[in-house]
């Protein structure tokens, strides 16, 4: 595994870590264990609590693996239509 995937799943932990039990239940196990493992020596990641979640200083591989994450797994029906819903008007605007 290259390290910007490490680091990516370590700060993956740190965010799945400050979610609410009832939120984490929904992410499959396998999933929860990878991230939970990824570990690099003298790496780490501290969730900021004065930022929110879509202000905190990770790469743009964490970004997209908390968004499929988020939509597979912890998005409720109203906010994937929502999603959807803008992943359409954008994609007009690019045709």
């Amino acid at each position: 595994m290259n390290e910007n995937r490490i680091k990516s799943l370590i700060q993956l932990n740190s965010i799945i870590g400050v979610l609410p039990e009832e939120k984490k239940k929904n992410i499959p196990i396998g999933i929860l264990r990878e991230i939970e493992n990824a570990q690099l020596d003298g790496y780490i990641f501290k969730y900021d609590y004065s930022k929110d979640i879509l202000e905190q200083d990770i790469n743009e591989e964490a970004k997209e693996m908390l968004f499929n994450i988020y939509i597979n797994y912890l998005a409720t029906k109203d906010e994937l239509s929502i999603i959807n819903d803008k992943i359409k008007i954008i994609e007009e605007e690019m045709f």
